[in-house]
């Protein structure tokens, strides 16, 4: 996170709870690694040394490392969708917003100050 100024932000906490998070994302990681290891057949200290730092597979060796099982492509690749093809919903604002078939009610005015 950083701040208005771009500088990174530093969290205040007490070391117990730094150790806290410490030890959530080691567990993490481990949980992570032994299901790599179980999907690729690859030894824990295989993947401790491969994941370790910054480790970027494209497509096809991710399906020869194993983490991947198939690469699926459209079969006439004349087809390919342009970014401007790709919708997301028709989302419209006030009483028009929908998502698919569901309609949002427009959002309510917050409370006035001083009115409970």
């Amino acid at each position: 996170m950083y701040d208005q100024e771009g500088r990174p932000r530093t969290r205040i906490m007490q070391a117990t709870e730094m150790q806290l998070e410490v030890e959530e994302v080691v567990r993490d990681k481990k949980r992570m690694l032994e299901g790599f290891s179980t999907f690729t057949g690859r030894s824990m200290d295989q993947l401790r040394q491969d994941f370790g730092r910054d480790f970027y597979l494209n497509a096809p060796e991710a399906v020869q490392y194993g983490i991947v099982d198939q690469i699926l492509a459209p079969k006439r690749p004349s087809k390919l969708l342009s970014k401007d093809d790709i919708k997301f919903g028709a989302f419209g604002s006030g009483a028009d917003q929908r998502f698919g078939d569901v309609k949002f009610p427009p959002p309510s005015a917050p409370p006035a100050p001083g009115i409970a």
